[in-house]
């Protein structure tokens, strides 16, 4: 018996961890914030390759899905 892809339903904390997992930088990004590194800025320092842009995304959708908390 085939499932189609389609027929499978995703709830929200599948598409929250597929998303986080399928990006290589957040699991970067991730690890950063574990041992530490706290700042933007130090992030893009420490990581070869990793853009502003890229960086901003993923802190972005990290602090939509609940996973990180924007402090001032």
């Amino acid at each position: 018996m085939k499932i189609s892809a389609k027929k499978i339903i995703r709830n929200d904390t599948f598409n929250i961890v597929e998303e986080m997992l399928g990006c290589k930088w957040a699991v970067v990004i991730i690890g950063l914030i574990k041992d530490g590194v706290k700042r933007p800025g130090a992030m893009q320092k420490v990581v070869e390759g990793l853009t502003a842009k890229v960086l901003n995304e993923r802190l972005s959708k990290m602090v939509q899905y609940g996973l990180l908390e924007k402090k001032s």
